[in-house]
């Protein structure tokens, strides 16, 4: 599982920081990030499952060409289309008033580590698959989903300060924790300062995912005439009547002489308390985590049945039934007779799919 693997590398990062004498984490922050983390991890329950059968009906339906999967050069091009389509992405949620409110709260940690990649917004899922819809014309569903989950994994090494410049090669042609540790400061030609030009003075995930569309909203109402109302949402944050479409640059303010990171102290007894509650919280998520990418299937006569998060029974059959998938289903005799597992047992719902022969997904996978 990712996320054991997950804190252990953030332990171990602490451990390395402590030899390079640097601060170690804010538990504060740290507790924050993680937070964050949970809230995305839910959000994929409606967004993920969107993800891949809205992908699956374009390559279905529109496909240009057919790609074979097990192809080399396939999985090649996706790896380029994958970083081409990141790149835009990536670029336009910094340029695009509306998505910059969704990936400000990806920029509002004051501290580079490990667990600040947890630090996203809700939507910011459906920002990165609507992105990649194009390459359905012509990539498999298994070829694209490895590339994308490879291309997220992958930002998880670049949050940390532990790792300094890297050989002049790899510098040149990959992305590294150097490049985006410049890209999250404030002042990356001095010591990095990292976080907003406008600080985020909140660690209440409510507050932090919220806030940047609060204040959209009122930018909003300062114009008036519809054309400027509709730049501010759409047109670069830096964006005011008079000035190009992502601002001037010498309108960005300058970090303070003697900035001071938001850091409000609690009492001994206030930290504890919280950091129980943070322990048990941490537990039920492993609890969950450790179901929720497969669930738990078992046999219910003729179908596998799965429970979710809210302990809800819904069937395979009533998911991928008509008139969802075009009269397919993968109910029948070939999941159930050919994939034979114990009761309780946990399969990954990848499995389940790539057994089921005949069907839509069959097709598709």
């Amino acid at each position: 599982m990712v996320a054991p693997l997950f804190f252990v590398t953030v332990l171990l990062e602490q451990v390395v920081r402590f030899y390079q004498k640097k601060d170690f984490w804010r538990i504060s922050d740290t507790m924050s990030n993680t937070f964050h983390g949970f809230l995305m991890d839910l959000s994929k329950i409606p967004f993920k499952g969107a993800e891949v059968w809205v992908y699956a009906w374009i390559y279905k339906n529109y496909r240009l060409i057919d790609l074979p999967w097990d192809s080399p050069w396939t999985w090649i091009a996706c790896w380029f289309i994958t970083d081409f389509c990141y790149y835009w992405m990536h670029r336009m949620i910094h340029q695009v008033n509306i998505l910059w409110a969704i990936h400000e709260t990806h920029h509002t940690p004051e501290d580079m580590m490990f667990t600040s990649p947890m630090r996203n917004h809700i939507f910011l899922l459906p920002i990165h698959w609507i992105t990649y819809m194009p390459m359905a014309l012509a990539i498999p569903p298994t070829t694209y989903l490895v590339h994308y989950q490879i291309s997220i994994i992958y930002q998880y090494w670049l949050h940390t300060e532990i790792i300094g410049k890297l050989p002049a090669p790899v510098e040149f042609l990959l992305s590294t924790p150097s490049h985006h540790r410049a890209h999250h400061a404030e002042d990356p030609d001095e010591k990095p300062l990292y976080g907003c030009t406008t600080q985020m003075k909140s660690y209440n995930p409510l507050v932090v995912q919220t806030q940047p569309f609060i204040n959209l909203w009122k930018r909003f109402w300062e114009y008036e005439g519809i054309e400027n109302k509709l730049s501010v949402i759409f047109k670069g944050p830096g964006w005011s009547p008079g000035k190009p479409w992502t601002g001037n640059i010498e309108d960005i303010p300058h970090p303070a002489p003697h900035f001071e990171k938001y850091d409000p102290q609690l009492p001994f007894w206030g930290k504890l308390y919280t950091f129980i509650h943070f322990v048990f919280l941490v537990n039920a998520y492993f609890m969950l985590a450790l179901n929720m990418p497969a669930f738990i299937f078992y046999r219910n006569k003729e179908a596998f049945t799965c429970e979710g998060i809210l302990s809800m029974p819904i069937t395979l059959c009533e998911l991928l039934s008509p008139p969802y998938h075009g009269g397919f289903s993968i109910c029948g005799d070939s999941p159930c007779e050919k994939y034979p597992i114990a009761p309780q047992s946990g399969i990954s719902l990848y499995e389940i799919i790539s057994s089921a022969k005949g069907s839509i997904w069959g097709d598709l996978l």
